[in-house]
């Protein structure tokens, strides 16, 4: 766990993995949650630009500038919005995520925080 944020969401696909992030600190409103959207080979984070979500109980759907995420507690899909390729996730607890993506999204996160203080 790291002092200033802590995983609410992840996702894992095949080929990307998709996570959720607040900060614990105070930081502005639209900073509080950070996605990311990790391509596994070769590993590279991209930032997801928020847009909206859709929150039935069950359903789950956030509107990003790079594509549409619809989750439950067990699976989801992630579309882009480029190509309209399709990527099906697995919704798997935050507290399982795999070492590497723990470095690379803490990495991320570290100059994130850097950069907004």
């Amino acid at each position: 766990m790291n002092e200033f944020y802590e995983y609410t969401y992840f996702l894992d696909g095949i080929s990307i993995c998709i996570l959720e992030a607040k900060f614990t600190e105070q930081v502005s409103k639209a900073a509080k949650y950070q996605w990311l959207l990790i391509y596994k080979n070769p590993l590279k984070i991209t930032p997801l630009t928020f847009h909206a979500m859709d929150s039935s109980g069950k359903i789950e759907e956030r509107f990003f500038d790079l594509g549409y995420l619809k989750f439950d507690s067990e699976k989801g899909i992630f579309i882009k919005k480029n190509n309209k390729a399709q990527h099906n996730l697995l919704n798997t607890k935050q507290d399982n995520l795999p070492e590497e993506m723990r470095r690379a999204s803490l990495a991320y996160f570290n100059k994130f925080h850097i950069e907004n203080h």
